[in-house]
This record gives C-alpha cells, structure tokens and sequence, in this order.
C-alpha cells in the first residue's frame, strides 16, 4: 500500500477492505485465511486468490438477484465462479437446480463437488453452535468438512480424528 498513488480515488470500501485483509494476511504470515466472499463469486473481489487449498458454498437463496441472477440457478452459476482446477469443492444440500449448476461447474474444471451433510447434534459433545437456528447445524458441518479437507491437503492430516460413524463419538 505503500506505493499508492495520492490521485486514485478510493475504491468501494468491500474492496478496499478486502485489499487490506490481504495486505494484513501478508505482513502476519497467517498460516490459514478463511475468506468469505462479499457478494456472488465469480465477480467478487475475493475472487483474486488464484489457488486456494479448498473451496466452500452454503446454502444458495434468492438474493443479491439484480447483480447474481433472477433464477437459483444463475444465482448458482455466478457462486460457482469461486471454483478453481485442481481444488475440491464442497456445498450442502441444495436446491435441485442450484445443485446442477454447482455439479456443471465442477464438471467443467474435473474437480469433485462433495456435498456435505448437516453436522449432527450428537457430535457436538455437549458443545453448543455460537449461533441460533438448525441452518446453523448446516453451516457447521460445512465448516468441519472444509477444515479437514484443509488438514489433510497441508500435510496435517493426523490431526483428524479416524471415526467411522457418529457412535463412536
């Protein structure tokens, strides 16, 4: 930032901010950044992370459909632009159609699209989601799916735990 130009105006502050958190993610030499897109995917400012370790999409509703799309599956379409070659993606259950556009996506790039389960309650261990709401239990299992994935493609793969159903734990 330091070689700015004084003459430039300033950019949108989501932008900007995103800008910033990568200058920061820089200078810290953070192991891991978990970044979240501002709005879509294919368009967003996030989207300059060339060769991200794993790609994530929650549940897909109709919003932001002046800018993504009148339909859930451009809507879809338009999230699936976070998707890269040689990086696994994971989603949730979805509606039919934004599912099509997810699996059409990955298809075109030859990356697996893993949908994710709900995380259940009884792996839970008497821990409790920071937020209300069971689309919580969703994004959670999301979450999980995404670390151990993360885990395992960084070499830190003896840190998941080895359980073969939701019994053992």
């Amino acid at each position: 930032m330091e070689n700015v130009d004084q003459n430039l105006p300033m950019p949108p502050l989501f932008q900007f901010l995103t800008v910033l958190a990568f200058k920061i993610f820089v200078s810290e030499k953070v192991d891991v950044a978990v970044i979240e897109v501002g709005l879509g995917g294919r368009l967003d400012s996030t989207n300059v992370v060339q060769e991200p370790v794993v790609c994530g999409i929650t549940s897909i509703g109709m919003d932001h459909m002046e800018i993504l799309g009148d339909t859930i599956g451009k809507i879809a379409t338009s999230k699936s632009g976070i998707f890269k070659p040689n990086v696994p993606a994971f989603t949730v259950l979805q509606h039919p159609d934004a599912k099509l556009a997810l699996e059409e996506r990955a298809s075109e790039l030859m990356i697996p699209l893993t949908i994710v389960p709900p995380l259940h309650p009884k792996m839970m261990r008497g821990l409790t989601l920071g937020l209300a709401g069971d689309h919580q239990f969703i994004n959670a299992g999301l979450a999980v799916a995404l670390c151990i994935n993360w885990l395992q493609r960084t070499g830190h793969g003896e840190l998941v735990p080895q359980v073969s159903s939701i019994s053992e734990l």
